[in-house]
């Protein structure tokens, strides 16, 4: 961006590939990251396990406490010895797509600009975008198991 950096973090489901919450800041303190793990609980429920890079924002107390289920047991986690970019090929892919699909085709100067595309986009991907990796189905199509074609031709899913 002009005149400073926005720093994003996503909270993905492995398996359908949905974003249960993102979250965008100008430091890479480890604040932010926390918010979008309490928001991805809040909004989905405790996970069965965690996988996240070796970043010191998700080894932080902060952050591993948010994955405490509520009788205050830890949840599993799972991370990679080595900095590969095979430890966590399908975030990586995501963050391919997310930059190349949403954030370089537009015209971003404000954190707020990538807050607000970011929000849009990611309801697409996750509602619409086809994933041949899912079987050309899309994260929510997979996540929650129903596909439902609305009147106006939009694929969406249903609860």
């Amino acid at each position: 961006m002009p005149g400073g950096f926005c720093y994003t973090v996503s909270i993905m489901d492995a398996y359908s590939k949905k974003i249960l919450s993102m979250n965008h800041s100008n430091t890479l303190d480890r604040r932010f990251c926390v918010e979008a793990a309490e928001e991805a609980v809040r909004k989905y429920g405790y996970p069965e396990i965690i996988h996240a890079d070796k970043g010191r924002q998700f080894l932080s107390k902060d952050f591993l406490r948010v994955f405490r289920d509520s009788n205050g047991k830890e949840i599993s986690k799972s991370s990679f010895g080595k900095k590969g970019f095979r430890d966590n090929i399908y975030v990586e892919r995501f963050w391919r797509t997310y930059k190349y699909e949403c954030l370089y085709l537009r015209e971003i100067n404000s954190p707020k600009d990538v807050k607000e595309v970011s929000r849009e986009w990611i309801e697409y991907y996750n509602r619409e975008r086809l994933h041949q990796a899912l079987g050309y189905r899309t994260p929510d199509e997979v996540y929650f198991g129903k596909r439902v074609l609305t009147k106006d031709g939009k694929i969406v899913v249903q609860k």
